[in-house]
């Protein structure tokens, strides 16, 4: 049986190579979480790089210092 890798599945680490600047993409990340819980957590989100100030960002808050660890290009859109 042949089998394909599905490039959808498979993180980039941010030490391999970092996305293109202003590209959406999805992000695995940790951040310190505050409160009851004082510890890092890890989760997803959308996010982009700004290659010129070394930065990510986000259309929604990453938390507490946010260390992203991966990243994946995000799937194309449906067509209508």
């Amino acid at each position: 049986m042949i089998r394909t890798r599905n490039k959808m599945n498979e993180w980039i680490s941010v030490e391999e190579r970092l996305p293109e600047s202003y590209e959406y993409v999805l992000v695995w990340y940790t951040y310190y979480r505050y409160g009851d819980y004082n510890c890092d957590y890890s989760t997803y989100a959308i996010a982009y790089y700004v290659k010129n100030y070394n930065m990510w960002g986000s259309p929604d808050p990453l938390g507490s210092n946010p260390r992203i660890k991966y990243w994946m290009p995000l799937p194309k859109p449906p067509e209508n």
